[in-house]
């Protein structure tokens, strides 16, 4: 005797932290030019590995009307170092000891300078 059973999945709606939308789905987001070199700029939303995807550095962005952005100390989203949501300009400095960087309806970050290593020389 064989007995079948049909089971309906719901899937349930994201949660959000802090106002921020959950990261998208894992994904090639480096912003490294094909000779390797990091291009300076975050051009699209997403969640970025700080030493991997992007450098550390200053930033900034001209904001869209609802910009949102969050340092984090890890791929936790509620893992929130310092955030941010609103709309207008925005300047941001991505600390080396940063995990990643969230940022959704932005716009583009352009990469204003690197920060100056210490203990150095």
């Amino acid at each position: 005797m064989t007995i079948t059973q049909t089971v309906t999945v719901q899937a349930t709606a994201p949660q959000t932290v802090d106002g921020l939308k959950p990261p998208p789905p894992p994904g090639s987001k480096t912003v490294i030019d094909p000779f390797g070199t990091y291009t300076g700029v975050i051009d699209r939303d997403g969640t970025y590995l700080v030493g991997v995807d992007i450098m550390p550095g200053m930033y900034r962005t001209a904001g869209g009307a609802i910009c949102s952005w969050a340092r984090l100390g890890s791929l936790d989203t509620s893992d929130i170092i310092d955030s941010w949501k609103g709309s207008g300009p925005q300047r941001i400095e991505i600390k080396e000891s940063d995990t990643a960087f969230l940022t959704q309806d932005c716009g583009t970050w352009q990469m204003m300078h690197v920060p100056s290593v210490t203990g150095l020389g």
